[in-house]
């Protein structure tokens, strides 16, 4: 590693160890470059999209190894659930968006792979990554507790919605008696509420209260969920850098969750706002079961 990638690499770090910064509810703030666009929210919730954008700078060149094909849809995807939801609590989430093309940079990769030593990759990476952890720690300061939602898309045959946890098929194939055990509730995204007392920590995971559950009752062919527990051979994302980053794996009490949608539910207006007023649905029974919030009243 040379020296000048080497600098590039500390200042990023020394940013993301800012205090928060939050922009005030409803307030849009813009990195430098016009890249990333953070909306301030008041609302204990997290929406973030990072693989939506199809900015292409001739000044940041093309990444050369990873993923690097775009998740068709998810900034609209992003954009109408935060609207739902600030409809729905009176309240606004907190919303960052990546409008670069993920052939650019990749913010749900560790900045190496996602930014590959380039000075613009890594600012406008270092903007995304400040965003999500100012509103984080709004969320944190002012309610507590919260959720952190990282959208994303996927070509997979079986069209379900995965939800990332950060648990593999292999354990999501687990029972439930085993997979309670504290080993993969500390490995997993949802660790804060998982551990709280009297919670069932595979209910919260893939239970009829889980998002699955909910989602799965709603129309919408769910995994984890209590009819698809795991997804057994079939393909599934579970969950990457951002949720690890942001959800409570590594400590506090803003959960996450990797939201991976088929074409079917991000294709168009019709078919996005259903899938929306499902997950406002179950965020509004999930805060106050499970967190004794009340978003819709502010408390």
């Amino acid at each position: 590693m040379n020296a000048n990638w080497t600098s590039l690499l500390a200042a990023a770090c020394t940013t993301l160890s800012l205090p928060a910064q939050a922009p005030a509810t409803g307030v849009t703030r813009w990195s430098p470059d016009g890249y990333i666009e953070y909306v301030g929210g008041n609302a204990p919730i997290v929406i973030s999209s990072g693989h939506g954008g199809d900015l292409t700078p001739s000044a940041i060149p093309d990444r050369t190894y990873g993923t690097l094909t775009k998740d068709t849809r998810t900034i609209e995807l992003a954009r109408e659930l935060a609207e739902h939801l600030a409809q729905r609590f009176g309240l606004r989430p907190h919303l960052v968006i990546c409008h670069l093309a993920r052939t650019k940079v990749d913010v749900n990769r560790d900045i190496v792979e996602g930014a590959q030593g380039n000075a613009l990759a890594i600012a406008a990476y270092s903007a995304f990554h400040q965003a999500c952890s100012d509103a984080r720690n709004a969320v944190q300061s002012q309610w507590g507790a919260g959720m952190y939602l990282d959208m994303h898309g996927h070509g997979h045959v079986e069209g379900w919605v995965e939800l990332g946890y950060n648990l593999s098929s292999t354990q999501l194939a687990l029972p439930d008696s085993t997979l309670a055990q504290a080993t993969y509730l500390a490995q997993s995204t949802i660790r804060s509420v998982g551990g709280l007392a009297g919670v069932f920590f595979p209910e919260i995971l893939r239970g009829a209260t889980s998002l699955g559950g909910h989602l799965q009752a709603a129309g919408f062919d769910s995994v984890p969920s209590p009819v698809h527990p795991g997804p057994g051979t079939g393909n599934y994302f579970s969950g990457g850098f951002n949720v690890e980053t942001y959800g409570s794996k590594n400590g506090g009490s803003v959960d996450g969750i990797q939201l991976e949608t088929p074409i079917t539910v991000r294709n168009s207006v019709a078919v996005r706002a259903p899938f929306a007023q499902s997950i406002g649905a179950w965020l509004q029974g999930y805060f106050p079961r499970y967190r004794g919030l009340d978003p819709a009243v502010g408390n």
